[in-house]
């Protein structure tokens, strides 16, 4: 896979500080699109004294967006998402004194260019019908039917790819974003959760649970319900004495606070 990234940087830049007649200077400033993923990028900003800051980005094709307003600091990293492959793109680096983005002053800016997507999504087309009434769209993309290798893949609102995430699965179309948090949930495994950021770090998993299936349910609070099945082992007379396996259902819950497994339900016990 060959990625292109371009860097450009400045030595030192000054903006006016809207209506205090202060100067703020941006020391430097460079943008770098990253080795391990093809679609993410940050600008690092390095300022003569602390503010917040914020970039908006575009390219024609795509349109335009801001990033998050960040803290008060003097050294800045700041990640850029939703971008579109072997693309350019202009980004402005933006100053606050406060805590309000409308006391923002322009300051200075450059371009970079994003990389080649991994050979089984650039060789892949996707084609949109309409436009769809959400910005985002999150799935999953196997590679060859029956593969345990594949992507979680991020569709904007006419069809364009405009993130991934290469992994190993059996039932990746078990995803989940957290209501109001920023991060995703998803099933790599049959026997495992894990969580990851829009930057692509895994930060929480759970390994050798028992074996899940279908899709779990994310309450407000982050925990994750899910279904796990049990062998029960019994000694049937249909199968002339011989002890069979019987497989019965349990809804477990996890807590990313503690890590802990929580099982909430069982059909053996429900059941007759």
């Amino acid at each position: 896979m060959g990625l292109v990234f371009v860097v450009f940087a400045t030595t030192s830049n000054t903006v006016e500080s809207a209506g205090r007649g202060e100067r703020l200077d941006v020391v430097r400033h460079s943008a770098t699109v990253s080795e391990a993923n093809a679609l993410i990028a940050e600008v690092r900003v390095s300022l003569s004294r602390p503010a917040r800051v914020f970039v908006e980005y575009d390219n024609p094709a795509a349109g335009r967006y801001r990033t998050a307003l960040g803290s008060l600091a003097a050294e800045h990293v700041i990640p850029i998402l939703r971008l579109r492959p072997e693309s350019p793109y202009d980004y402005t680096v933006y100053t606050v004194r406060g805590s309000d983005a409308s006391d923002a002053v322009r300051g200075p800016g450059g371009t970079f260019t994003t990389g080649v997507l991994p050979a089984p999504l650039a060789s892949t087309y996707w084609m949109a019908t309409g436009r769809s009434s959400q910005p985002l769209i999150l799935t999953d993309y196997t590679i060859i039917k029956g593969s345990k290798f594949g992507y979680f893949i991020i569709l904007d609102e006419v069809g364009a790819l405009v993130w991934y995430l290469p992994l190993g699965t059996d039932n990746a179309g078990a995803v989940a974003r957290p209501p109001g948090m920023e991060n995703f949930v998803f099933m790599p495994y049959r026997n495992s959760l894990r969580e990851f950021t829009p930057l692509s770090e895994v930060t929480d998993w759970i390994v050798e649970v028992p074996r899940s299936h279908h899709d779990f349910f994310m309450f407000d609070d982050g925990r994750v319900l899910f279904p796990t099945r049990r062998n029960l082992y019994h000694d049937s007379p249909e199968s002339g004495g011989s002890r069979t396996k019987f497989v019965y259902d349990v809804l477990d819950v996890w807590h990313p606070a503690t890590g802990r497994v929580e099982q909430v339900w069982s059909a053996k016990e429900a059941w007759d």
